[in-house]
């Protein structure tokens, strides 16, 4: 791809860092809008050049802005039979539903009925992070988003409202292409992705090691 190897001609030799340090430079799809300093369970103490404030505004007209997910009672229950290893009969009752200041979930409590034998049941309590819900839910494939909300109607069946495709974290593909297009300096664009850094002189890096 010669667009490519421009970029990696044209950039020979610089490199983006933190106190001197070359920065973990993680990057997605489409942010969605959702601000990263506002995520749950992402060490930012450790990587604070990720722990943006501010709202990206570049990806608005992409398809996966927001998206939407419809689940079925009994389909609901199978994904969390297979994550929990039970047999869930059914949902008695959602308990509660935490959310992060973003507004994604945080934590999913249920009341759910489970079976021990043929003949058996009995009512348990679980309680679900983000992460789990994604794995559960299959979010990893069917819409690579780590920022969600959930909503259950009378019968249980669930309605999964995200935003983005991809973790939020870093720099998002969609957004940076659009300030590009609008003429906006890459050294800018990168300062607003990955607050606090700047961009070095790899040789300069490296007489420091």
């Amino acid at each position: 791809n010669e667009k490519i190897k421009n970029a990696v001609h044209e950039t020979k030799g610089r490199i983006i860092t933190w106190q001197k340090k070359p920065i973990m430079a993680m990057y997605h799809v489409c942010c969605g809008g959702v601000i990263p300093q506002e995520c749950v369970g992402f060490n930012f103490e450790k990587h604070p050049y990720l722990e943006r404030k501010k709202k990206c505004l570049g990806c608005k007209t992409y398809k996966r802005y927001e998206w939407e997910i419809n689940l079925s009672h009994d389909i609901f229950c199978h994904y969390i039979s297979q994550f929990l290893n039970k047999s869930i009969v059914r949902v008695k009752k959602i308990l509660k539903i935490s959310h992060a200041k973003s507004g994604t979930v945080r934590r999913l409590f249920l009341e759910i009925e489970t079976l021990k034998n043929k003949k058996k049941s009995s009512i348990i309590q679980v309680s679900l992070n983000n992460k789990q819900l994604r794995r559960i839910l299959n979010l990893q494939l069917s819409a690579h988003s780590a920022f969600f909300k959930l909503h259950f109607d009378k019968n249980y069946n669930v309605k999964i409202l995200g935003r983005g495709n991809g973790h939020h974290m870093g720099l998002c593909q969609i957004g940076m292409n659009e300030y590009i297009k609008n003429g906006i300096k890459i050294e800018e664009i990168l300062k607003f992705y990955y607050p606090k850094t700047q961009i070095s002189l790899l040789e300069e890096i490296l007489s420091l090691v």
